[in-house]
């Protein structure tokens, strides 16, 4: 006899038993049998989470300064980031935090569920100036004066509530196009 036990929400995705008793973990593919999942950063997009925010310098010079800076709120949300800096040429770039710069010019983040209605509650700025960098606390460089490179920080930062920080990206040579991306979910 087929148990007939029925789970709701979360659980029906982890507990359900089929025909023969066996209890089934998630769903599966239906030609190899295969468990079907997909990472947390995912589904964070998925649940309309997730956000980017991107600023291009289409012509930086030498020793000139591309920067954004961000502003985590000062909530219970919590903002899980990992930045990208991209060039055509070479570059060094820093990561601040506690920088005392002026907010520049607003960047429009957008969610990257784009049914979703949500909107962000970390806001990221273009061109701050005045004040002090802060305090850096991750740093990186990447090609010769005649090729770019890209560094895709796989690491998570989580950054602290009510704290503001700058990225700041430095060309090596005249006409560098640089793009610095923020991409972020927030939980609360």
């Amino acid at each position: 006899m087929a148990r007939d036990k029925r789970y709701s929400g979360s659980e029906a995705l982890s507990r359900s038993f089929d025909d023969a008793g066996w209890i089934r973990v998630g769903p599966a593919d239906e030609v190899s049998g295969a468990l079907t999942v997909i990472d947390i950063p995912h589904s964070r997009v998925h649940e309309g989470e997730v956000f980017k925010a991107v600023f291009v310098d289409a012509d930086l010079d030498s020793a000139a300064v591309a920067n954004i800076r961000i502003v985590a709120p000062n909530t219970l949300v919590r903002c899980h980031v990992v930045f990208m800096v991209q060039s055509t040429l070479g570059l060094a770039w820093e990561l601040y935090r506690d920088t005392t710069h002026t907010v520049g010019t607003g960047i429009t983040s957008y969610n990257k569920e784009q049914n979703s209605s949500d909107s962000a509650t970390m806001t990221v700025s273009h061109t701050a100036s005045g004040g002090s960098d802060g305090t850096q606390i991750d740093a990186g460089a990447f090609g010769a004066k005649k090729t770019g490179g890209v560094d895709r920080g796989d690491e998570e930062w989580i950054l602290e509530q009510n704290t503001v920080y700058l990225l700041k990206a430095t060309s090596a040579v005249n006409d560098n196009k640089v793009v610095l991306s923020v991409l972020w979910y927030e939980v609360a």
